[in-house]
C-alpha cells in the first residue's frame, strides 16, 4: 500500500503538474474537495516518501488553501485548523509567495515570527483575501496560471529580422498604418493620475472630462480602455464619496453611451446596476443590455441571456433564442455553454432533436488539445454514457472523455479510466497504464482506488 501511495506521488505530481499547465483553476464550487485530498494525501504519504517530493506534496496544498482563501474568503478557514496551520508556516518562513513585498503580508509575518500565536488568533490577523504574489505563487504552483514568455521571444525575432530594403520602405509603412490605429498621444497613468487628484480636491468635472473624452475617442479601436474602466470606477456609486446621487446618474448614463458606443463593460455595468434597482419592467431592460453584451463578444453573458430564457426569468421566454445564444456562448469559447447546449439540442428544448449537434457540442466542452476543465471532461463522459447507444464509438469516446479528465489531476476520471485500462474497453486493455491512473486516482483522493489489487 505504502509503495502504491509512493508511486501515485511520483506519477501524479510530476505528471499531471506539466499536463494541467493549461488547465483551469479549481473553481469555487471544487476547491473545497480539491484541499481535503490533497491533506488527505498528505497524512497518508507522511513518512512514506523521499523529502523532497512530500515538501512538492507540502506546496500543492499550501497553493490550494490559498486558492481557496481567495475564492471563498476568510470564513473557509476559520474552522479548518490545517489549513490555518500550513498558512501560518508560509507567513512564518515568507515563503508560498509571502515574501515580505506586499505590506499586508510583511506585516502578519512579523506577528507571527514574534510570537506563537493561536491558530484562531493567527486566523484574526489574515485579510479577507490573500495577497496577489501570493494568489499567483498558487497558480502557477497548480500549473493554472500561464507564464508570459513571449516578449523576449519578440525581441529576439526583431534583433535578427533583417532591415527592409528601401525600395520596398514607402508600401509596407502605407500598409501598417492603414491597419494600425494611431498610438495614443497621452500617458493614460499621467491623465489617471491628475484626475484622480482633482477628484480628492473635490473638482469633479474638471477630473472627469479629459478622463470622458479619452474614453469615448478609444472606444472604437480597442476592447479594453483603462482610462474607461477607471472612469466607470469614478462614476460607480459604491465608489462615490458624498455625490452618490449626482454620480449614480452620470454612471448610468456614461455606461449606457459607452455600451452603444461598442465597449462591453458599459453594457455589463447596465445589466448588474439593474439587475438590483428594482424598477418596473427591470428586468426586460437587463436582459437587453445582457444581449448586447453578447453581442459584442462576452460569452458569459451570452450564457446569462440564455438561462434567462430557459429558467423563465425573461418576460417571454423564447427557448429557440435561448438555444441560439447558448450555441453562441460556446463558440465564443465559455466550455461551460458547450456541455449545456448539448442538452438542449439532444433533448429537442428550443427546436428539433439534434443529435449530430448534440454530440459536437459535447466534445466541444471537452476539446482534445485544449482540455480545461476535469468537471466538465467527466460530464461530456456521462452524457456519452447516457445519450448513445452500446459500441466501440461509444465505448473509445468516453475513455478520451476520462483519459482527459485524469490529465487535469480528477479523481473519478482517474478512477474511470483506469477501470476502462483494466477491462479494456473502448481500446486495448493496458495493465501499466491502470496502475499509473489508479495511483493518480488515489492519490486526489479515490479511496477505492487506493486498494491493492492483484
Amino acid at each position: 500500500m505504502l509503495h502504491a501511495l509512493r508511486s501515485a506521488a511520483i506519477w501524479g505530481l510530476a505528471g499531471i503538474a506539466s499536463a494541467a499547465a493549461n488547465a483551469d483553476c479549481p473553481t469555487e464550487s471544487s476547491v473545497e474537495r480539491y484541499v481535503e485530498s490533497s491533506h488527505d494525501a498528505l497524512v497518508a504519504l507522511q513518512g512514506s516518501l523521499p523529502a523532497e517530493q512530500y515538501v512538492d506534496l507540502e506546496n500543492r496544498y499550501a497553493a490550494l488553501v490559498v486558492l481557496e482563501w481567495h475564492l471563498i474568503g476568510l470564513d473557509a478557514l476559520e474552522s479548518d485548523d490545517d489549513a490555518l496551520l500550513r498558512l501560518s508556516i508560509c507567513f512564518r518562513d515568507q515563503s508560498c509567495g509571502a515574501d515580505g513585498n506586499d505590506p499586508m503580508d510583511a506585516q502578519i509575518s512579523d506577528l507571527v515570527d514574534a510570537g506563537s500565536l493561536e491558530l484562531w488568533a493567527f486566523h484574526k490577523t489574515l485579510t479577507t483575501s490573500p495577497s496577489r504574489s501570493m494568489l499567483e505563487w498558487a497558480e502557477i504552483e497548480l500549473g493554472c496560471r500561464p507564464i508570459e514568455q513571449n516578449e523576449p521571444e519578440e525581441e529576439l525575432v526583431a534583433s535578427t529580422e533583417p532591415e527592409p530594403q528601401t525600395e520596398l520602405e514607402t508600401e509596407p509603412t502605407e500598409v501598417a498604418e492603414t491597419i494600425a490605429p494611431p498610438p495614443p498621444q497621452y500617458d493614460p497613468q499621467d491623465l489617471i493620475q491628475t484626475a484622480t487628484n482633482m477628484l480628492e480636491d473635490g473638482e469633479l468635472e474638471q477630473a472627469i472630462s479629459p478622463l470622458r473624452d479619452t474614453c469615448l475617442s478609444e472606444i472604437g479601436q480597442m476592447q479594453s480602455s483603462v482610462v474607461c474602466d477607471t472612469l466607470l470606477e469614478m462614476y460607480d456609486p459604491r465608489n462615490a464619496r458624498g455625490t452618490t446621487q449626482i454620480i449614480d446618474a452620470t454612471f448610468l448614463s456614461f455606461s449606457e453611451e459607452v455600451c452603444d458606443g461598442g465597449y462591453i463593460k458599459g453594457c455589463q455595468n447596465m445589466a448588474d446596476h439593474l439587475r438590483v434597482s428594482g424598477l418596473e419592467n427591470s428586468h426586460d431592460l437587463v436582459l437587453e443590455f445582457t444581449s448586447k453584451s453578447c453581442e459584442l463578444g462576452d460569452a458569459s453573458a451570452c450564457a446569462t441571456f440564455a438561462h434567462d430564457h430557459i429558467e423563465g426569468r425573461a418576460t417571454s421566454p423564447d427557448l429557440p433564442l435561448a438555444r441560439e445564444t447558448l450555441k453562441r456562448s460556446c463558440d465564443l469559447g465559455r466550455l461551460e455553454s458547450c456541455r449545456e447546449v448539448a442538452d438542449l439540442y439532444m433533448l429537442g428544448i428550443g427546436g428539433d432533436v439534434e443529435i449530430d449537434l448534440a454530440l459536437s457540442a459535447n466534445a466541444s466542452a471537452c476539446p482534445e488539445n485544449d482540455a480545461r476543465s476535469a468537471e466538465l471532461c467527466v460530464s461530456a463522459a456521462d452524457f456519452i454514457l447516457i445519450n448513445m447507444r452500446s459500441g466501440e464509438e461509444r465505448a473509445t469516446s468516453v475513455r478520451d472523455f476520462f483519459m482527459r479528465a485524469c490529465d487535469l489531476g480528477h479523481d473519478v476520471g482517474c478512477a474511470s479510466y483506469a477501470e476502462n485500462l483494466e477491462l479494456g474497453i473502448g481500446g486495448q486493455a493496458d495493465p501499466e497504464g491502470a496502475r499509473q491512473a489508479r495511483l493518480v486516482a488515489c492519490v486526489f483522493g479515490d479511496t477505492d482506488s487506493c486498494r491493492p489489487r492483484s
